[in-house]
């Protein structure tokens, strides 16, 4: 970075964050990157409990107030009941982005390889790169393989035999049984708003003689 440490913190240089903007436009962060100025935000957040809280407080008091309610009359046991009427939204535009404009976010630059393994896709790339794998199906569990490529595939108890697939992600579970491309598997989330807001009867097994 081209500007002086604000500090140092156990021997850790850190720098005054201008601005934490969460996921911004291609344009925006070519503009961004262009300064010479811009970190990725690895999404490794460190605070104290009294920091965290007096933020959560002043910029999304409609989130943490009525935890707070249920907390101090004790009746913990109906958090999960107020849970799902509070704003969803993720702790960088709650917290992370109104703060930063107050100065209150600092950085530790690192350079180290990192992934947030959001897919299927990029779980399986992480996988095959630590494994023994190769360009075949990494994966786990009950599973046999002849002759896939580029493919991920978590089975559990239950065989699952997978051949000649190429660039396929293969997800057994008790409830359910993925099986999509790769390069599509970040919208498995699409599948999973549409099952929460339609949600599928459970299914009915025949013993038949």
């Amino acid at each position: 970075m081209a500007r002086p440490p604000a500090r140092v913190v156990d021997g850790h240089d850190t720098y005054a964050v201008d601005r934490f903007v969460e996921k911004p436009s291609e344009d925006r962060a070519i503009e961004l990157i262009a300064t010479g100025l811009a970190s990725w935000n690895a999404g490794i957040f460190v605070w104290t409990r009294a920091a965290i809280r007096d933020r959560l407080s002043r910029h999304a008091p409609e989130i943490v107030g009525p935890i707070r309610a249920i907390c101090s009359s004790g009746a913990t046991e109906d958090l999960g009941l107020v849970y799902p009427s509070l704003r969803s939204t993720s702790i960088d535009y709650a917290v992370m982005e109104p703060a930063s404009l107050e100065g209150a976010v600092e950085v530790v630059p690192i350079d180290v390889g990192w992934s947030d393994l959001g897919s299927w896709a990029a779980l399986r790339d992480v996988w095959q790169a630590a494994s023994l794998a190769g360009s075949g199906a990494a994966g786990t569990g009950n599973r046999r393989d002849l002759g896939s490529s580029g493919s991920l595939v978590l089975a559990g108890d239950r065989l699952v035999v997978t051949i000649g697939l190429t660039g396929t992600i293969v997800v057994d579970t008790p409830d359910a049984l993925l099986i999509c491309s790769a390069d599509r598997s970040q919208e498995v989330r699409v599948i999973a708003e549409e099952m929460a807001r339609s949600p599928q009867p459970a299914p009915t097994r025949e013993n038949k003689p």
